[in-house]
């Protein structure tokens, strides 16, 4: 069903033409993009995204993909110039239920290492369980989290697979939000340091990055180039973690920001790291129209080589 699906996302995208137009006139002008939120929870910045880039960015002829955390949906150019408007609020409705309904297993795993880390530090019963077994709990949880995000890299060559199939200008914008995974607070990973039977198993549990994605970037930067496809990323900062009875939280996406860092630098695309959606589809405008020469930048390397100057 679902190749059934995609095949006729690329027919249709593949057949739009301008009213006209040439073949090769409107290949010529013809910019498609693809639109991916792999978001958590909804909230009113996507919503001004999503009008911006109808507003500034689409233009007549152009074709898109929207995919949600459910759904991939396509549009032709013909609709987009007959219906563009319209469209909006359908899908503001469809993404605003897609990352509701997809996101639900995320916010248990989430809130249930929440939980285990309260049981650490005694701002909730501990329910018969030893700080072991705690740690063990706590992990599993961890390698469930890890596990949402999987085949990262197959669900990138997919978009990528479409692009190849259209001809044109390319532009993926990938809205991803920024993760943070609640650890145990400062007072609490004192004691379990001091802990000679489980010091090394709680760091190894709470601070060590232990989930690696399997990606290569490589192949993913070879697969961009050759679709002529630029890759824009926005590492979306959403509402700011708390620290409270007894959690902190730990930045936990660090490692696919680096990769997409780097993809976007390959590609010729922006990366922004921001709150501000309508600020990163402005500046995905600027490339498309040529007005701005693209040099992304990791902010976390320069801050090293920053430190180590001093």
């Amino acid at each position: 069903m679902r190749k059934t699906f995609l095949t006729v996302v690329i027919l249709a995208l593949a057949a739009g033409l301008i009213t006209g137009e040439t073949r090769q006139e409107a290949q010529q002008k013809q910019k498609s993009y693809m639109l991916v939120f792999d978001i958590i929870e909804y909230s009113p910045q996507l919503k001004e995204a999503v009008k911006r880039f109808f507003d500034t960015v689409l233009q007549p002829g152009d074709q898109l993909i929207i995919v949600t955390p459910g759904r991939m949906i396509g549009f032709s150019p013909q609709k987009l110039k007959t219906q563009k408007k319209e469209l909006i609020p359908g899908i503001l409705d469809q993404l605003k239920n897609d990352i509701s309904m997809g996101s639900v297993k995320y916010r248990t795993t989430m809130e249930e290492m929440k939980r285990v880390v309260q049981q650490l530090s005694g701002a909730s019963p501990s329910e018969g369980l030893g700080v072991k077994e705690i740690l063990v709990t706590y992990t599993q949880h961890r390698q469930s989290l890890g596990g949402l995000r999987q085949d990262l890299e197959g669900k990138l060559m997919k978009y990528v697979d479409i692009f190849r199939r259209v001809k044109g200008e390319n532009h993926l914008l990938m809205f991803m939000e920024k993760e943070y995974r609640p650890i145990p607070d400062k007072k609490t990973m004192g004691r379990l340091r001091e802990a000679p039977t489980v010091s090394f198993s709680a760091a190894e549990a709470f601070i060590e990055e232990n989930y690696k994605p399997t990606i290569s970037l490589d192949r993913l930067i070879a697969g961009f180039k050759y679709a002529n496809v630029r890759f824009h990323f926005l590492y979306l900062e959403g509402k700011t973690a708390r620290s409270r009875q007894g959690v902190d939280y730990l930045e936990n996406s660090g490692d696919i920001y680096e990769i997409f860092t780097k993809l976007a630098k390959a590609t010729g695309g922006i990366k922004l790291t921001s709150s501000k959606t309508s600020v990163f589809v402005d500046q995905v405008d600027q490339v498309v129209e040529g007005k701005v020469t693209v040099e992304v930048v990791d902010e976390r390397m320069e801050k090293e080589k920053e430190k180590e100057k001093n």
